[in-house]
């Protein structure tokens, strides 16, 4: 009788555990989960269970993944299918609030949080626009003023500046931010939840900048080093193919 008592409060423990270890093993290898690889399913799926990891359990790391994978999930929705664009509208909503839900937000959610701000403007009215984008700048330049390291903040006023027409002020820093984006470390936290994206973004938008600028030697450059580095990044692949076919 009291084995099968033992063996019985056994199986409950058990049981429980596999319960919690699927919810906390969403946040195992996280950024091995979410890349520009990951297919919309997939983001859907991890973004559903963090939700639900949010409601029982508030966490920043679980706020601040949920919230890359939303950032993510956007592009699925924005660049890939044009009748989904209030779903990336929504999505991105729901991604700022879980950043500002964070207290005593760290350099990298002012990264993030500037990155999301910044496609928000697609979904602006012109006359909330320019007070908009200067909080997306502010936003950046505030990531790089608590950490000078991370390379998300620098690729963050980096994006903002490219984005920004040349008659407001934009482009003047886009190349000297980038360049810093991607001469930093990738992860400058050693915890294993801390993010480690964004170099390759970073070479990206060298490689676009300079193909607007008509540097196409620097822009052929920076493709190459970049493909280098993350061969089996889509983005940069195009642009390759891009090129070629351009001569």
């Amino acid at each position: 009788m009291f084995k099968k008592i033992v063996l019985f409060i056994f199986c409950l423990f058990t049981i429980k555990v596999f319960a919690q270890d699927k919810n906390t093993n969403i946040l195992d290898n996280i950024q091995q989960k979410l890349t520009w690889d990951t297919s919309k399913e997939s983001l859907l799926v991890y973004i559903n269970a963090m939700d639900k990891m949010l409601i029982e359990k508030p966490n920043p790391y679980t706020s601040y993944w949920n919230a890359y994978a939303k950032y993510l999930l956007y592009f699925e929705y924005n660049l890939k299918n044009e009748n989904d664009n209030k779903k990336a509208e929504q999505t991105l909503e729901e991604a700022v609030k879980h950043i500002e839900k964070i207290q005593n937000k760290t350099s990298e959610h002012y990264a993030l949080l500037s990155l999301l701000g910044g496609l928000q403007l697609n979904f602006t009215n012109s006359l909330m626009l320019p007070f908009k984008a200067s909080v997306v700048g502010k936003n950046a330049k505030k990531a790089i003023e608590l950490n000078p390291k991370n390379i998300r903040a620098y690729l963050a006023l980096g994006i903002y500046d490219y984005y920004t027409p040349k008659m407001y002020g934009g482009m003047k820093i886009t190349e000297e931010n980038l360049k810093k984006a991607v001469a930093l470390t990738e992860k400058i936290d050693p915890n294993p939840f801390a993010p480690d994206w964004g170099k390759a973004d970073a070479y990206l938008y060298l490689v676009k900048f300079y193909n607007y600028e008509k540097k196409f030697d620097d822009a052929k450059k920076y493709l190459d080093e970049g493909l280098k580095l993350f061969p089996n990044f889509e983005l940069l692949k195009k642009m390759k193919v891009k090129f070629e076919k351009n001569g």
